[in-house]
């Protein structure tokens, strides 16, 4: 039996974390070939801990914050089971792991989920761009464009593999249709979590301009830290002088069918990302999606949404405005044309690179 380990920074309910566990749970070939998860901190979200528990019953929690630390403990646990095979993902599960592969002579593959660190300087990832000519067998990339990024600092371009995100469309139920809304019912939501990354102030300053030209959009919001509890939420809010009046902050909330289907057009503002999860599951519901040019997005979305530069509140209060007189014909074609986008992507398929991968290297 072929054993595969994944190392991963936490257990939170992220991009790359969100895609492991579809990636596990599309897997045909359980017979033949069973899997570890190491995660490399005990600070997570226990609930999504239990997700993971029923497909793999094999994994580790690192307790240790020192690096060093770190990889003495993942190597102690490689050296005892084995893997034919380490995947990673994120880059400090890249270097832990990569370290601990070399150390215990285990073939690895780097995954890498964005264009560059949100938590650390570019000498961090060319660093790391260094170590990928020594350490991984390959490295899969979730966008072309984190690629092109990756080669300019000093990551080993022929390593590379694409791989775009998958998801399981048997999943979700969609019941919301804008087929019939007026421009006044037309409702906005953004699933973010609450972070730097994901430009929360630009959208709060393109509300708050709206609302100084008395257009009051309806909008929720969805993620973890997006309540008015959190006192970082409340004080942007406040800095940005946006009112509350037709917005609501939800949180997390783990259903995916109770977001999507609350609102009719994703807008989101993240000012980094290389494939971003929330923009297919949108399209899956038939969202019309308003969006920043991060990653890929210009590609995948081929220019029958809204995109607009990152950092611009004004470019998201416009495009805002634009769709609040779009022609609802136009709106339901774009819902339309975005299902059936998002089915490009779907979990089984991109399953099947991934373990081809794996094949080809063990």
């Amino acid at each position: 039996m072929k054993k595969i380990t994944h190392i991963v920074n936490s257990l939170n309910p992220s991009g790359a974390e969100k895609m492991l566990l579809r990636l596990l749970s599309a897997y045909k070939a359980k017979e033949t070939t069973s899997f570890q998860i190491i995660v490399l901190s005990s600070n997570f979200d226990q609930s999504f801990l239990l997700e993971f528990k029923k497909i793999v019953e094999d994994i580790h929690v690192i307790p240790s914050k020192s690096m060093l630390m770190k990889i003495f403990h993942v190597k102690k646990i490689i050296k005892s089971v084995r893997p034919d095979l380490i995947q990673t993902w994120m880059y400090e599960a890249d270097v832990i792991g990569g370290i601990a592969g070399i150390l215990t002579k285990t073939k690895v593959i780097w995954n890498v989920r964005s264009i560059r660190p949100a938590n650390h300087s570019l000498l961090y990832l060319q660093i790391i761009g260094i170590l990928s000519w020594i350490i991984p067998h390959k490295i899969i990339s979730n966008s072309k464009r984190a690629i092109a990024f990756k080669k300019k600092n000093f990551y080993n371009i022929d390593k590379f593999v694409y791989i775009p995100n998958g998801y399981d469309f048997d999943s979700i139920t969609s019941s919301n249709s804008i087929l019939d809304k007026s421009h006044m019912d037309i409702t906005f939501g953004n699933v973010s979590r609450f972070d730097k990354t994901k430009g929360l102030n630009f959208l709060f300053e393109a509300i708050a301009e709206l609302q100084k030209n008395n257009i009051f959009p309806h909008f929720k919001f969805f993620g973890k830290g997006m309540t008015t509890e959190n006192t970082e939420l409340v004080q942007m809010i406040a800095q940005h002088g946006m009112l509350t009046k037709n917005i609501e902050f939800n949180g997390f909330i783990k259903s995916t069918d109770v977001i999507f289907n609350s609102f009719d057009v994703l807008c989101q503002s993240s000012v980094t990302e290389s494939f971003p999860n929330v923009i297919i599951e949108g399209a899956m519901y038939g969202k019309i999606i308003l969006s920043t040019k991060t990653g890929d997005l210009e590609t995948i979305l081929k220019n029958t949404n809204y995109l607009c530069e990152t950092h611009s509140a004004y470019q998201i209060s416009s495009l805002i405005k634009k769709i609040l007189k779009t022609d609802n014909n136009l709106l339901v074609n774009i819902s339309k044309n975005n299902i059936k986008l998002s089915k490009s992507y779907n979990i089984d398929k991109i399953a099947t690179e991934y373990y081809e991968l794996y094949s080809n290297i063990i």
